[in-house]
């Protein structure tokens, strides 16, 4: 063994490895390996691979789940196979119950009661859980987050997980902050370290695209290639008479286009100041594909005044030390990291 060799295995050995953080979102596979050396924390690997097909149709396919799990582990070099894995946001139910925890059982007791009562006697055919959100207020009722998803559900996305060769450290449910996809977006409502609500909403990059092209009567692949080619920030002052033009026309065509997401957005705020006695927001985060569009960031805070900015890519809080992948990480891995995390956090 060269001294190379053996100085990197000495190092290796010192090496903890934590759990793959794994997230499918709407169109890629998204996994993230943390590692400890010492006191630091650092990116092991990661990877981000897409479906070539849609999320339904992916889940249906073992076959083309295992292949897909393949080539993102080859593509990120992890070490070892155990994950900790997000529920698709497709496949469960969050939604905000208030309850009050008097009698015996406590809280799980409330919840479970109240969740009987919405469920009926199919309650069996459901796994359940909650997190709790204090409430500021003496003697009002207790507020929590209840997940619901079907057992079949979760036991048949196990098994394709098991599989394609992984093994389970744990499974779970998370927010996943402003995150606009093809067909809907999902927005997560945080008030000081507290999950206020985490709601779907029927919008989407397809809705706004669909607008270009009727404005326009340009094909969709050209609409898309406009809306991330011009910036639609309104403070940005082109120098080219012509880059201006075209830059004011696409956002008339598209601010009508997000009065959708602009109503769900203002509801939300209106909830969290209900909850934070009349506190104001004061940041939105946006990901997902609207968000790679120049300007969408600052074009949405005008509409809904409120600061808004695109999540930062989660990984460059660590410094990378494995074989991961040149490209520059995405903002889209925020979940995958956060769950990657979760040995370093005591948790694991």
């Amino acid at each position: 063994m060269s001294a190379l060799a053996r100085a990197l295995s000495i190092i290796n050995r010192h090496r903890i490895y934590g759990e793959i953080g794994l997230e499918l979102s709407l169109e890629q596979l998204h996994m993230v390996q943390l590692c400890q050396h010492g006191e630091s924390l650092a990116v092991h690997a990661y990877a981000s691979v897409p479906y070539g097909t849609d999320l339904p149709g992916l889940l249906a396919d073992h076959g083309l789940f295992a292949k897909l799990v393949k080539k993102a582990l080859k593509q990120g070099r992890f070490n070892g196979r155990r994950v900790v894995a997000a529920m698709p946001a497709s496949q469960t139910q969050v939604m905000p119950v208030s309850y009050q925890s008097a009698g015996s059982g406590g809280d799980d007791a409330a919840i479970a009661r109240l969740m009987q009562e919405r469920i009926g006697d199919g309650i069996a055919e459901f796994v359940i859980d909650y997190m709790p959100v204090q409430t500021l207020y003496e003697g009002r009722e207790k507020l929590a987050l209840v997940a619901i998803c079907r057992e079949e559900t979760a036991v048949n996305f196990l098994e394709l997980l098991r599989r394609s060769g992984l093994n389970i450290g744990a499974l779970e449910i998370g927010p996943i902050a402003m995150n606009c996809g093809r067909e809907k977006s999902y927005l997560t409502l945080l008030s000081d370290n507290r999950l206020l609500a985490d709601d779907e909403v029927e919008f989407g990059e397809e809705a706004v695209l669909e607008g270009v092209c009727s404005a326009l009567e340009v094909t969709r692949d050209m609409a898309e290639d406009l809306v991330c080619r011009i910036n639609l920030d309104p403070a940005t002052e082109e120098s080219d008479p012509e880059s201006a033009r075209n830059a004011d026309s696409l956002t008339q065509i598209i601010k009508p286009r997000l009065a959708r997401l602009v109503q769900e957005i203002q509801r939300g705020l209106m909830f969290a100041q209900s909850e934070s006695r009349g506190a104001r927001t004061n940041q939105i985060y946006l990901l997902g594909s609207i968000a790679r569009w120049p300007g969408t960031a600052q074009l949405l805070a005008s509409l809904v005044d409120t600061p808004v900015t695109t999540v930062p890519s989660p990984l460059a809080l660590f410094p990378p030390v494995g074989a991961a992948p040149s490209s520059e990480p995405a903002p889209e891995l925020a979940v995958a990291t956060g769950l990657a995390l979760r040995k370093f956090i005591g948790n694991g």
